[in-house]
Order: structure tokens, then C-alpha cells, then sequence
């Protein structure tokens, strides 16, 4: 996961940052879902929907982290 003011500048932490591509995750996971309906590549699809699915569990370790940072000043 890649944080990008550029992407999000109006930002000020880094928890602000995991929630806006969280959001994202989601939103391309459901796109990816709604894409099988009309897939002949469902295997390929489904691995991509897997990624996405892994990736935004991993938004909670994200989230845990950046709270970490702001609670030791570190970061706003």
C-alpha cells in the first residue's frame, strides 16, 4: 500500500490515509466481482478479488500502526 499526498493531500495522518485506500480496496474488489458475470478468465479474476481481499485485511495492522505513531507523536 503506497501513501501518496498527491493521491489525497487534503490528509492529515496516517490513519486518514489507510481509511481513503481501504475504500478503494473496496470499491475494486467490487468491480473486480462485478467483472466475473462477464469473465472468460474467472480464475484469473478471482485471484485478483484474493489480493484484494488479503490486502484490505492487512489495513487493520495498517491501522493499529499508524494510531501507534500518532500516539508517540511521531506522526500527525
Amino acid at each position: 500500500m503506497i501513501f501518496n499526498g498527491s493521491f489525497y493531500p487534503h490528509a492529515i495522518g496516517m490513519e486518514e490515509y489507510v481509511s481513503f485506500y481501504e475504500n478503494k480496496l473496496k470499491v475494486l474488489a467490487t468491480a473486480l466481482r462485478a467483472c466475473l458475470k462477464h469473465s472468460a478468465h474467472e480464475d484469473r479474476i478471482r485471484g485478483w478479488i484474493d489480493e484484494v481481499e488479503r490486502d484490505l485485511t492487512e489495513t487493520e495492522q495498517l491501522r493499529r500502526h499508524a494510531a501507534d505513531l500518532r500516539a508517540t507523536g511521531r506522526h500527525p
